[in-house]
Parts: C-alpha cells; structure tokens; sequence
C-alpha cells in the first residue's frame, strides 16, 4: 500500500498494526506487523511504549536500524485542523493556526505540541486567503513515539498526523483543479472529507464524522431473515468482505446463497448511516456554495469509499451532481481500520506540506547529529551552524521575552482602568445624591437627571437610542411652557436574555425618585450584528412637583437616603 522514495522508511502506526514502507515508487517493499494499541488516549502512550519488544527484533531483522525514519500515526488525541485567514504574514498566519489546533485538542503549550504550515492559497478574490494545516497532540503521545523508534534503532525525521497527510494530499489535488466547481470527497475508515475548489480558490472544507466503519460496524448487528426475528448476525471481518465484495447492494441481490442473505435484509441496516452522509453532504454543499455553483458542480469519490459499489450512484443521485469514482481504490481499511488509501507517491509530495510535531528532544538529537557533522568538516562549518542555531534561539528568546513585557503592560493598563473606573463610579454616586435632593426638595422634574438616571440603570447590554418629549424638542420641554409631563424612550436589549434585561430596566426605573410612572409600551425582535435583541419604548412621568416628598430617595450604591 505505501511506497516512499528511497532512504527514509515511513512507518505507519495504526491500531491494528504497523507497517513500513521502504524504497522507491518502482520497486516498493511493504511490511506488516500487527499490533493492538488501546483506543483510549490515556492509556495509548504506555501501549506505544510496550511495542518495543516486538518491534525491535522485527525492525534489526529488515535491516532497518540505523535508517531514517518518518512515521504516520492514528491517535485518539490528535487534532487536526485546516484555519484559512486573510492579510496576515507567515509567522503571524502560522502562530494563528498553531493556536486553532492546541485550542481543538483543548490543551496548551505546556502539555502539548503543536505546528502549522501553508497547504493552499487562493489565486483569486478581492481578499485572497492562505490556508495552514497545523496539528497538535499531548507530548506524553509524541514522546512515547519518539523513545519507541529511538530505542528501536532509528532515526526519526518527522512524526505526522495520518489525517494531516490525508488532508494535504486532498488540499494538494483540489489546488490543482482549474474547473469552476471540482469537489473531492474523501471516505476513509473512519471519517471523511469535503472539499471544493473553483476559480482558483478554496471554496468549501468540511470534515464529515462518518466512514466504512460505520457502514461495517451496522452490518454486525442482529438480521432478520424471517422477518419476524433476529435469525443471525455477521462478524466484523465477513461484514468487511460482504461490504467489499457487494457494495451497497439491490434489494433482490443474492449476498449470501447458504442462508438465504439478500440485499433487502441489509438494506434497513446501511439506510441510516448512508442517510445521515447524504445529509450531511447536501447541507455542506447548500450552505458553502453559491446556487450557480452547485448547478456546475462535478464530484469525485476517492479513498477506500471509491471502491464501495453503488456508493457514487447514491451520492450523485442525493446531491444531483456527476460522481466519478478514484481507480484502484481498496475496501481493506473496512476491516483492518488501516488503509488510507494513499500511495508513496503522494505521501512524498505532500510531506513537506504537513505540520511536523517532532519532540523537543528529539531536534535536539538532530542538532548534536549536525553539530558532529559539521565537526568532521571543519570547525568554520560547525561555527556556522552553532551561529544559525544560537540566532535562532536567541529570536525565540526575544520573542518569548516581548510577550512578557506586552502582557506586563497590560495588566498594568488594566489596573489603572480598575482604579479609574472606581473613582468614576464614586463620583457619580455624589452627582446622583445631589440630583435626588434636589429633586426632592423642590419636587421639579429634572430631565437631564431623569436621562442620566435611565442611562445608568439600562447597563451595558441596553442601548438606549432616543427620547421623544411629547413630540417636542428638548429646548421647548424644558422652556417656558413648563416641564414636560411625559416622555418616551427606545432603545434596544441584546442577547439571549434580551426579554428579561427590558423587564429589569422598567421595574429599575418604575422604582426611582425621579420617575412617577414607567411602564412598557412596544416590544419587538430584532437582529443587530448577528446577535439576537428586543427593541423596546418605555413611557415615563417625570415626578411632578409636590408628589415626591413621601417617596424614599435611593442612591447610586442602592441604600436608601
């Protein structure tokens, strides 16, 4: 299955078995060694470790010490994941997605190790935008591969996602397409992927939690040939060799002669795994895609998928676009949960497209290897590289040294924000104090201090956006006609508890002293920036003169005066 070009061995580390793959694409040899690795993550770095009793003698009888190595691995605690942004530089772009992918796995720089690199750029577009492939998993799982293939014997270059390669491999081929509208759809063991480029972009890269796994896993349940009860089931491998032989198969289609097995009794079985992919498929393409897009849509199938019979036909049929199906393609990931799909050659032309997540040790075996070689040919070589090196870490160290400064600047900002805005807040205590006595020893309706009243008991999540003075303007209701008896506010209240902010704001305000009446006029949903919201009108009757001496004044801390 895969070949590599000559010197590296590629070892692929699945959770049935490991295989190598060494030499060139026209004279290949392949090797298989099966294991069974745990599918808890926890529990999969000490299992990686135990390999070595098995993998050592196995690798010394290959001939394979002392190789270079450059492994694949399928773990439960990888996170892979594709992040496209626009206008940004290398190092920005790449510590964005490396950021992206340690937030996927839930974890941080201290538990983990993550890398990005560029996969695809956009030719065309107002904004063009790059897309980076970054990866990242605990170091406990990297570290127990790198003491593996080091105690093993061998050199270990790289160390990389399987689903990084799988990924960049179909970023690759989509980057090649020159149609307006060309999707690759990838179904592996376990997942699949979508992606669909057009006029030189990236216009669609969706991840679809659904493989031949699935399909397998259904086929092992209890069938009914009567039609009244469960009769027997399959095993997983004669699930697998029914699946790779039949495909999806008609209802009258003989599957297995001795018992009777026909395509109708397996058919209620793969329905609702091939439904929940159709679905999944039709919104992916309605939402990412424009309708004329869609209209000139052209589908490939490729990964094991491709070799599932009357797989294409359903998917083309559901999405109402043409589906040609990959050559050569192999239904074997259904039963052993191993084969990808890829060949040496695309695996070689990808590698230097995929986030390497290579442990801290072991670049630092590599620099002490490059150190001796560059001792043996001469020290002005060995200055050269200890320069590089000593550069390199001396632009980390500053970096390192610049985010602390940055972050030591803000919390200082912060705090003197903290101070200020406790001082602010003491200040419009006294101006409220004052305001309310005011008001209660002359009984006149203040407006000024009725608005700032009603702006600080809305809150940040209140907007308040006009006041109406019974249809006058605020020089006249504050002129010699007298006082205004009633206004009117709008505004509006965001987010989820939008209904419950207005109804605290006009009971807020029902109990201040500077408000006779309040109550709720017109309420309706809106959507502001996204975000769901309640615009609003509240009534007031500023407190009229007289009326106001036996109500309790309340001041900005909520104690009454």
């Amino acid at each position: 299955m895969f070949t590599f070009a000559r010197s590296p061995a590629v070892f692929v580390i699945s959770p049935g078995q490991v295989e190598v793959s060494t030499g060139g694409p026209a004279r290949s040899t392949v090797a298989r060694l099966q294991i069974d690795l745990p599918e808890s993550g926890s529990l999969w770095p000490a299992a990686v470790r135990a390999l070595f009793d098995t993998l050592r003698p196995w690798v010394a009888q290959r001939g394979l010490a002392g190789r270079r190595a450059v492994v694949l691995y399928d773990n439960p605690t990888v996170a892979t994941r594709l992040t496209s942004l626009p206008g940004l530089s290398d190092h920005q772009a790449c510590a964005a997605a490396r950021l992206a992918a340690l937030g996927s796995l839930g974890a941080g720089e201290a538990t983990a190790l993550a890398d990005a690199c560029e996969v695809a750029r956009d030719l065309r577009g107002e904004a063009p935008r790059r897309h980076l492939l970054a990866a990242a998993d605990r170091r406990a799982a990297l570290e127990a591969v790198d003491e593996l293939f080091e105690r093993a014997g061998l050199t270990l270059e790289r160390v990389l996602p399987v689903e990084a390669v799988l990924i960049a491999s179909l970023l690759r081929d989509a980057d090649d397409s020159n149609d307006v509208a060309h999707g690759r759809l990838f179904v592996g063991p376990r997942q699949s992927w979508l992606v669909v480029s057009g006029a030189g972009s990236l216009l669609l890269f969706r991840p679809i939690g659904l493989g031949l796994g699935q399909l397998v896993d259904v086929l092992t349940r209890p069938i009914s040939l009567s039609g009244s009860r469960a009769d027997f089931s399959l095993t997983r491998e004669r699930a697998a060799r029914l699946l790779e032989t039949h495909g999806i198969p008609e209802r009258e289609q003989v599957l297995d002669a001795s018992c009777g097995l026909l395509g109708q009794h397996v058919l209620p079985l793969l329905q609702p795994v091939l439904q929940r992919l159709i679905v999944e498929l039709k919104q992916s393409l309605r939402f990412g895609l424009t309708e004329a897009q869609r209209r000139e849509l052209r589908l490939s199938l490729c990964g094991p998928g491709a070799a599932v019979r009357g797989l294409a036909s359903i998917i083309g049929d559901a999405v109402e676009a043409p589906v040609q199906t990959q050559q050569g393609a192999s239904v074997r990931a259904a039963e052993s949960d191993f084969d990808f799909g890829l060949s040496g050659d695309s695996i070689l032309r990808v590698l230097p497209r995929c986030p390497n997540l290579l442990p801290p040790r072991a670049v630092a075996r590599h620099a002490v290897r490059r150190f001796n070689r560059a001792a043996w040919a001469g020290l002005a070589v060995a200055a050269a590289l200890l320069a590089a090196d000593a550069q390199r870490m001396d632009r980390l160290i500053a970096s390192e040294r610049q985010a602390v400064n940055d972050l030591s600047a803000r919390l200082d900002d912060s705090q003197r924000r903290a101070e200020q805005a406790v001082e602010a807040r003491a200040r419009d205590a006294a101006f409220r104090r004052v305001r309310n006595a005011v008001v209660a020893a002359t009984g006149t309706p203040d407006l000024a201090a009725l608005l700032r009243e009603a702006a600080l008991l809305a809150g940040p999540e209140v907007r308040l956006i006009r006041v109406d003075f019974d249809g006058r303007t605020m020089e006249r209701a504050l002129g010699a006609d007298g006082p205004t008896s009633e206004l009117a506010l709008e505004g509006y209240a965001l987010g989820p508890r939008s209904e419950t902010l207005v109804a605290d704001f006009v009971d807020a305000l029902q109990r201040s002293p500077l408000v006779e009446t309040a109550a709720i006029g017109s309420v309706a949903r809106v959507e502001i920036d996204g975000r769901g919201a309640r615009r609003f009108q509240v009534r007031l009757a500023p407190l009229a003169a007289g009326r106001g001496a036996g109500r309790s004044l309340v001041s900005a801390g909520g104690e009454e005066k």
